[in-house]
């Protein structure tokens, strides 16, 4: 899945369940913390140990997934 395309998804998925604000500018700030936030978990947490993702094990390609997750966490922040 592209980065852009899954941060849409995160921000979407945080955006339905978590933000009952009246106010759409408000729930799109928490809805963007919310997938913002997981990004930097699932950094810190290939940081912490050997993840597959990382070494491309899972993977036909191998890529970075910290990359991937950055260019992710970055294109929330244009939604």
């Amino acid at each position: 899945m592209e980065a852009q395309q899954k941060a849409k998804q995160l921000y979407d998925d945080a955006y339905s369940r978590w933000c009952t604000e009246l106010s759409h500018d408000k729930n799109k700030l928490i809805a963007k913390a919310i997938a913002t936030y997981v990004c930097d978990e699932l950094l810190e947490y290939t940081k912490e140990s050997r993840f597959p993702m990382n070494s491309g094990e899972s993977f036909h390609e191998p890529y970075d997934y910290d990359e991937y997750l950055l260019e992710v966490k970055e294109e929330i922040l244009k939604l």
